[in-house]
């Protein structure tokens, strides 16, 4: 419970298109799902950096989840991380390891979209 974490507590995550995309593919496909790019809430407005999220759904115990509509009737909420990228890139970079690449947001590679 550090200041940081506070400021996300309660945030509605189903309020911004990217994480809620993110959510009811999730719901949908039954699986984990990454969103998009996103800032994460907690981030300081000094430090900002993107992130993403990974959300599992989480189902009524010992509910049917073979079809969509199954799987949206059964929903119970989500487990969720979210993944700051430079925190997850840079031990890449620390370990000095020969890797060039680049990481993109969506379908289109396309260098505006890093």
């Amino acid at each position: 419970m550090n200041n940081r974490n506070h400021v996300a507590i309660g945030y509605d995550m189903a309020t911004e298109s990217v994480r809620r995309q993110a959510m009811e593919n999730a719901r949908d496909n039954g699986s984990p799902t990454a969103s998009g790019r996103v800032v994460l809430v907690q981030e300081p407005v000094t430090r900002q950096q993107y992130g993403f999220l990974i959300y599992a759904p989480v189902y009524r115990n010992g509910a049917g989840v073979g079809s969509v509509e199954a799987r949206r009737s059964a929903l119970l909420g989500y487990v969720y991380s979210p993944f700051r990228v430079d925190d997850f890139i840079n031990p890449i970079y620390d370990a000095k390891f020969d890797v060039n690449f680049k990481i993109y947001d969506g379908a289109e590679l396309s260098p505006k979209l890093c």
